[in-house]
């Protein structure tokens, strides 16, 4: 008991006697007022253990509150419950420490102040954990007991569950810092009001920072790589800046970071709070050591880059018969104009324009012949992605010409159905040259032995966010059970073929941030067709279609 409830209820007589003086109650109407209204659980007990007053406090506390009844039954004690004598007569009452206190007030005026018992109560034994206080109190009947009790069930509950509860953060803490090391991801926290920056101890080992030392934004910039160290400053401050929630950046960026001398890669990401106004508080993120992911992509880059330079040339061994008569054509002109000329100054009255007109034709077919080993050479060459604006367009013209006379040959008709209005796309050139090369060739292949042999490439705009080019025949076509097959590597719908062509074009449109898929035509046939991410719209140009 609170040694204020404790002097409020040891002062209970003397306010009695008070209030008898100022007003006309009796006694013990004065006595059961004052009594019942303090604010604490409180009981008197007769000599035998008996109830002679309860607040009524007591009374939310107690299963019965009952005047006469003796307080081990009050309270429901499960060892009291058979017992016609109450706690008094308990088998257990000598290992009580409760009955043991009100039996030394009783008989030796002992005081027993603020002790705890865990008491079990009713039939499905209820643990009930009070708080007692217990003092002599000598009346008009003779001695009886003042019994204070306070109900501290919940808070031990709370104290369990408290305790369980930091147990298992201690516990949650030691696996996450176990689980950062083994993912290799750390953790940080930024106070961006006051620059406080903290780091887990993982986060310590990818930036090979000792774990005493103290670190700050600025510090951190300094392990970034130089030549990123500006990107990242600015996407940092972009994702704290004090502007409306729908236009902030999420700072989520993959950076280099110099370490020991070595260079590590690391993804980083993070949520941002603000406060009221708007402006950035506090920042928590994650930093994930990546370098082996990184180092891992741009071996099976290499490798990809290898395996389609080989497609190229491969694709280019197929069109040996079209490209060798392609070049022949202005090989062939050069030649019948360089003996007209020839001829024409063997002769005495030599014919100047005649001449000019000889030598323009020259060079004419001179520069076709350059620009169709240009072409062979661009296929040949074996270098890294170029990403530029491109317009698709002038592209699939490029492909249509290098396969114009294998087309020829195989009786095949090209049309084109470009879009006038379409947005540049960042892409390299030789790549998508490849992919539509690829398709085209296919497509010839497929339409091989039919009566009908029309190939059609298309482009359009699909929205504002994406451009897309289909190439359609008027082949044997693909069965739809194949769709989900068909740009697995070493699948392959021809019996002499490698099965690595559309896979290869797959990855090439998906290393462009694109998607490739294929339907079946209407009237016979397949459509292979491709989406690449638009550049900005206003960068449309209006073109001449043909």
């Amino acid at each position: 008991m609170s040694s204020s409830s404790w002097r409020q209820a040891e002062a209970f007589p003397k306010a009695v006697r008070m209030k008898k003086e100022n007003a006309p109650e009796t006694e013990e109407e004065v006595i059961d007022s004052l009594f019942r209204n303090l604010p604490v659980a409180v009981l008197l007990l007769d000599e035998n253990g008996r109830i002679l007053q309860i607040t009524k406090a007591a009374e939310e506390l107690l299963l019965q509150s009952e005047k006469g009844i003796r307080y081990g039954d009050a309270l429901g004690c499960y060892y009291a419950l058979d017992d016609a004598r109450g706690c008094g007569g308990c088998p257990s009452r000598e290992d009580c420490d409760l009955n043991r206190a009100v039996l030394g007030a009783y008989l030796t005026g002992d005081v027993s102040s603020r002790r705890e018992v865990k008491l079990l109560v009713g039939e499905d034994k209820r643990e009930l954990t009070l708080i007692f206080s217990a003092a002599p109190h000598d009346a008009n009947h003779g001695r009886g007991v003042l019994l204070f009790l306070e109900d501290i069930s919940e808070r031990k509950k709370a104290e369990k569950a408290l305790k369980v509860s930091e147990e298992n953060l201690k516990s949650s803490q030691e696996n996450l810092k176990r689980a950062q090391s083994v993912a290799h991801v750390g953790s940080w926290h930024l106070d961006v009001v006051e620059n406080i920056l903290q780091w887990s101890d993982e986060t310590y080992r990818i930036f090979g920072i000792p774990s005493a030392s103290s670190p700050t934004y600025e510090g951190f910039l300094e392990i970034v790589h130089p030549d990123d160290r500006n990107t990242v400053d600015r996407k940092w401050a972009a994702a704290i800046a004090a502007i409306a929630a729908i236009d902030r950046e999420p700072y989520d960026i993959e950076h280099r970071i110099i370490v020991n001398g070595t260079v590590k890669w690391v993804r980083e990401k993070a949520e941002v709070e603000f406060d009221g106004n708007g402006r950035a508080i506090r920042g928590t993120g994650i930093v994930q050591d990546i370098t082996d992911r990184k180092r891992t992509e741009e071996e099976k880059h290499s490798l990809q880059q290898e395996l389609a330079h080989v497609l190229r040339v491969a694709t280019i061994s197929e069109l040996t018969a079209a490209i060798a008569h392609e070049l022949n054509q202005p090989l062939a002109a050069i030649l019948a104009n360089a003996q007209a000329a020839q001829r024409l100054l063997e002769n005495k009255d030599i014919q100047l324009e005649e001449v000019k007109e000889i030598f323009a034709d020259i060079i004419y077919d001179d520069k076709r012949a350059s620009q169709i080993i240009v072409r062979l050479r661009a296929l040949h060459k074996k270098s890294e992605f170029e990403f530029l604006p491109l317009d698709i367009n002038d592209v699939v013209n490029e492909v249509v010409a290098f396969v114009r006379n294998d087309a020829m040959i195989r009786r095949i008709s090209i049309n084109k159905r470009l879009g006038e209005v379409l947005s540049l796309v960042s892409a390299d050139r030789i790549q998508l040259q490849q992919v539509i090369l690829n398709l085209a060739i296919n497509s010839f292949d497929a339409m091989n032995g039919r009566e009908r042999r029309e190939l059609c490439i298309r482009t359009m705009q699909k929205g504002a966010a994406a451009v897309v080019v289909s190439v359609e025949d008027t082949g044997i076509g693909i069965d739809e059970k194949d769709f989900s097959s068909v740009f697995n590597p070493f699948f392959s719908t021809k019996s002499d073929g490698m099965g690595i062509g559309l896979s290869i074009n797959k990855l090439i449109i998906e290393t462009h941030g694109g998607e490739i898929g294929v339907k079946s035509n209407a009237e016979g046939g397949a459509t292979f067709f491709f989406t690449l991410p638009a550049l900005d719209h206003s960068t449309s140009l209006e073109r001449d279609p043909t």
